[in-house]
């Protein structure tokens, strides 16, 4: 078909083009247009005396390469470029990567005026008006405000009881496992981590601890989802189209998404009842992100609906919270199993340790008596720093002004980023970067390597749930290991060496168990 358009159709329109310089002249205009700005991106942009593969500053694309055809491979490209060209490496036409530690709290702790660059965040288009998604400023910052509340020490603390509701669940679903029938701790923990933040933030349930395997079709979907991040941001409008088309169509391109779109229309059905009767709030369970978000408060307290976010918002707000809150705490709680049993030493001390603060495994454990632990602390720090937590690169602008980063001027406009695996992998920070060694938290020098432990990133931007998730991890694998009793099945750390970067770590391993007796 294609040989016959060209042998037919081809010399007609190149006699087109010949007859009537109109088209001809256009397509020269735009040559020459595309030559002049491939030219300036290469020896003029402000960026030409940056180091970095001439592909890079001449195209997005070339990231778009590594992301796409290599599956997740453009941080570890970029790993291999710093060898090469060193600290500051140009990997896009306005983009610099830094692999300097100190260029790290430069763009994300110092860098307080940077603002996030839509080249990422216009990817999140189901979170694109959220605390996370917002790229403005002052937008985040006044969403923040009104979310900080609820994700703090103590509304955690008054909430813990949900928390500890869902693991305790997961422990007796577990419990009632045949003798050696293996359990896939990758969905358990997903699933678990799921209903704990939609019961947190929205007092919903969706049943995921209940279903055979953990394989809920909710926690189901949410991994083949991610596995679609670099469509979302290389091809935006196609993507968003798709996201957008009746329900109709989505469920005959893929049937596993009905369970996605019911959690979808359930939670709009639950925001669209709150607009409308402000009084269904006090038929809610407990306190959730919708008492402070549709009934917003002054800093003085006082209610002002003026500052009501839109119901899309609203919508979007929920999904931002439902991502973010499912996968950290779902892989830090994987590796740290993973390496506990791997490591008899390390699964000993953290057992012995819990049984002595926490002598009756049927009590409830209380939070306060688990941050005290010293060695179950520095088991989930070393844990945080080899799960990683989000490992793409997140990019910021630089401005309003030039501004040095890494010791060295960049231009205002400019966007740079760096990933925290190049910090919790840096080996003149961590001593045998890829040994998992707890004990080098317990040091006096660890006072040291808090500044370098990142998984939630710094700053003004950083993770707005980082206190809900330390609360998770502790009461997580305190339970899982005082309650619990496992042995690896057809699992090693080899099938954890390597991952996916989509913008989370996606392993190639499953993580399985079984409950010794």
């Amino acid at each position: 078909m294609l040989w016959s358009w060209q042998t037919t159709h081809l010399p007609v329109l190149m006699d087109i083009l010949t007859l009537y310089p109109t088209p001809a002249l256009l397509l020269g205009s735009l040559s020459a247009w595309l030559v002049v700005v491939l030219a300036y991106r290469l020896f003029v942009h402000p960026l030409s005396r940056f180091p970095g593969p001439k592909l890079a500053a001449l195209t997005e694309y070339y990231g778009g390469y590594y992301d796409l055809i290599e599956d997740g491979g453009l941080l570890f490209q970029i790993e291999r470029l710093h060898v090469k060209y060193g600290p500051i490496v140009r990997v896009g036409p306005n983009t610099l990567h830094f692999s300097d530690p100190q260029a790290f709290a430069d763009i994300y702790t110092n860098g307080t005026t940077f603002a996030k660059s839509s080249l990422l965040y216009d990817s999140f288009f189901h979170s694109y008006e959220s605390s996370h998604g917002y790229v403005d400023l002052h937008e985040a910052r006044v969403r923040r405000g009104m979310l900080n509340p609820f994700f703090s020490r103590r509304a955690i603390l008054k909430l813990r009881y949900v928390i500890q509701g869902k693991i305790d669940r997961l422990i007796t679903r577990i419990k009632e496992y045949p003798k050696g029938r293996p359990i896939d701790l990758s969905f358990a923990f997903r699933s678990l981590t799921m209903e704990i933040i939609t019961e947190y933030c929205f007092s919903a349930s969706y049943d995921a601890l209940e279903y055979p395997d953990f394989r809920h079709p909710l926690v189901v979907v949410f991994q083949e989802l991610i596995q679609n991040f670099w469509l979302s941001k290389y091809f935006t409008t196609p993507m968003r189209l798709f996201a957008s088309s009746p329900t109709w169509l989505l469920l005959k391109m893929n049937p596993g998404m009905l369970d996605y779109i019911n959690m979808k229309q359930d939670l709009e059905d639950r925001i669209d009842r709150y607009i409308k009767d402000e009084s269904a709030l006090e038929a809610v369970e407990h306190e959730t992100i919708f008492h402070h978000l549709i009934l917003p408060r002054t800093k003085d307290g006082v209610i002002d609906r003026s500052l009501r976010p839109s119901r899309r918002s609203l919508v979007d707000e929920a999904f931002s919270l439902l991502g973010a809150g499912s996968d950290t705490v779902g892989n830090t709680s994987c590796i740290a199993t993973l390496y506990a049993l791997s490591n008899p030493d390390i699964c000993r001390k953290v057992k012995e340790e819990l049984r002595q603060a926490w002598p009756d495994p049927e009590t409830v454990p209380e939070l306060t008596v688990l941050e005290q632990l010293p060695y179950l602390t520095a088991f989930i720090k070393e844990s945080l720093r080899f799960s990683h937590g989000v490992v793409t690169p997140l990019p910021r602008v630089v401005g309003p002004s030039d501004t040095r980063i890494g010791g060295v001027l960049v231009p205002a406009g400019t966007v740079v980023e760096m990933s925290c695996v190049l910090i919790h992998k840096n080996p003149e920070i961590f001593k045998d970067p890829e040994t998992f060694n707890p004990d080098r938290w317990l040091t006096p020098e660890s006072k040291d390597l808090e500044t370098y432990l990142v998984p939630f990133s710094r700053g003004p931007r950083m993770c707005l749930g980082i206190n809900l998730a330390w609360c998770e991890l502790y009461l997580i694998l305190g339970s899982v290991f005082r309650r619990l009793d496992f042995e690896l099945y057809d699992t090693s750390i080899e099938d954890f060496k390597d991952f996916k970067e989509i913008f989370v770590p996606v392993w190639k391993g499953s993580m399985k168990v079984t409950v010794k007796q």
